[in-house]
């Protein structure tokens, strides 16, 4: 699901003592006190199962065309895609071996795929999502 974060102001925090946690010395030390709050499902879990039309195809390859035109090595997202389509649950150090990438760099251009609701992660891996899979389809 998907989780708020506030952080009260100073003064809020001033204005209400507390009994339990960190205080500030008096040194001057800051003490920061950070609110989470529950704020809805994952909207990207209803995206992820909606497998897109022709209208949304159409937006969604000019997102996608936004991400691959952005790499200085070209088009990125569709290798990866296959690469997941055709290995699910694959372990992602992996696929980053496979591609010739390190880990962290890889794994933050799935969550960009992701956030377009075109994979899902796994306990291990990741896989296509509905949408991501007729996207790929309509590549064909």
């Amino acid at each position: 699901g998907a989780v708020g974060v506030s952080s009260p102001l100073p003064e809020e925090v001033a204005l209400r003592p507390s009994r339990r946690g960190p205080r500030a010395s008096r040194g001057g030390d800051h003490v920061y006190r950070v609110q989470l709050s529950w704020v809805g499902e994952d909207p990207r879990v209803e995206l992820r199962e909606q497998v897109p039309d022709a209208t949304d195809l159409a937006g969604l390859t000019a997102a996608v065309a936004k991400l691959d035109a952005g790499r200085r090595t070209g088009a990125w997202t569709r290798p990866i895609l296959e690469w997941i389509r055709d290995n699910p649950g694959v372990i992602s150090t992996e696929l980053a071996a496979l591609l010739g990438r390190e880990v962290a760099p890889m794994k933050a251009d799935i969550r960009r795929l992701k956030a377009l609701g075109l994979t899902e992660s796994l306990r291990v891996g990741y896989r296509l999502s509905p949408r991501g899979a007729a996207y790929l389809e309509s590549l064909d």
